[in-house]
């Protein structure tokens, strides 16, 4: 049966909005989608037939010639569990970027009572009585970064959630102010994940008290792991007329090991106290070296090596005193 002028424009329209859904999703359509296109159930069938379109999970289709990627598989086990489903848990760590592909499980959360099951993902349901924050990344729908990481906090290794805390704090995602609020909040109705996130934060020093660098603690685990001396911790000295806290130091060596976080250095401002503190200290006798997260996430070997060699390039004794002022540790005064 052949098609009017005004049928043939129409279906080609459709054809083309679908097209266009298809690459926003990365080359998936549903059944539903193509009903609400005017695509009829014998269309539909005659593709599925043809191979112009595969059925990855009932009523979800993949369009051929699309490249099939992770995003591909987890948008397709969200579509697959309905529309209050969002990608969850190692799915949604993978897509923030704070964990690495081999970790990743295809993991979809859907509201309490939906019972499904979809072929290659694992499904949770939740119980929040308050709708959950629903987020998109790469055009999937997921859960927003502090829920991923209390999600997380149920699922991985301990190593590896510390990593997916300190990722997500140092591309801002989260803060730990916000984490710590959150942790007391979810311990006060015993939700899950609370207790390993707050034992990540107190090895932190941030419960109780305020929050401290996040490089500092990654700093100090990694000097302790590549077997250097343990550094005097938040030295106080005295420069110029100028009372600092070294982060690390070695006071019989001379060297101040700093870390710029984020959350303390990144303003112009910032940045000019911290060159003048810089200066103070090296007029004062001090040898200093400065790392930043990507120093220590990505060439954690060569700032030990750094460390390692200004340790062994000799003694540097401290003056005693620079323009009247004493650059040594000032005795009295404790570390916090």
């Amino acid at each position: 049966m052949s098609l009017c002028p005004g049928s043939v424009a129409q279906v080609v329209g459709a054809e083309r909005h679908l097209d266009v859904l298809a690459q926003s999703q990365h080359g998936l359509v549903t059944r539903s989608q193509a009903v609400e296109l005017s695509i009829s159930s014998a269309r539909i069938g005659h593709r599925l037939r043809s191979g112009r379109w595969q059925s990855i999970h009932p009523g979800v289709y993949r369009l051929p010639g699309t490249p099939r990627t992770l995003q591909q598989r987890i948008l397709g086990a969200c579509l697959a569990a309905g529309p209050s489903a969002m990608a969850s848990h190692r799915s949604a760590g993978w897509l923030w970027g704070l964990l690495d592909t081999g970790l990743v499980v295809v993991e979809v959360s859907i509201a309490y009572g939906h019972h499904r099951r979809i072929k290659g993902a694992s499904l949770h349901q939740f119980r929040d009585t308050c709708p959950r924050p629903v987020r998109h990344k790469a055009h999937i729908p997921l859960t927003d970064p502090l829920l991923t990481l209390f999600d997380l906090a149920g699922v991985l290794r301990f190593h590896h959630l510390e990593h997916a805390v300190d990722a997500g704090i140092a591309s801002r995602l989260v803060t730990l102010a916000g984490l710590r609020a959150e942790v007391q909040r979810r311990q006060a109705r015993g939700r899950r994940g609370g207790p390993a996130l707050r034992a990540i934060l107190q090895g932190r020093g941030v419960l109780p008290g305020p929050p401290p660098s996040v490089l500092e603690s990654r700093m100090y685990r990694l000097l302790c792991r590549h077997d250097l001396a343990p550094p005097v911790r938040e030295l106080p000295v005295a420069s110029r007329g100028h009372h600092y806290r070294l982060d690390f130091a070695y006071p019989e060596a001379g060297l101040a090991v700093e870390t710029d976080g984020y959350e303390h250095h990144a303003t112009p401002q910032a940045r000019d106290e911290d060159a003048a503190r810089q200066n103070n200290l090296v007029l004062a006798g001090w040898r200093v070296l400065r790392y930043t997260w990507g120093d220590l996430t990505r060439e954690p070997e060569y700032v030990a090596r750094q460390v390692r060699q200004a340790l062994m390039s000799g003694r540097h004794p401290l003056p005693s005193s620079v323009d009247g002022s004493d650059p040594r540790p000032i005795d009295g005064l404790s570390t916090p």
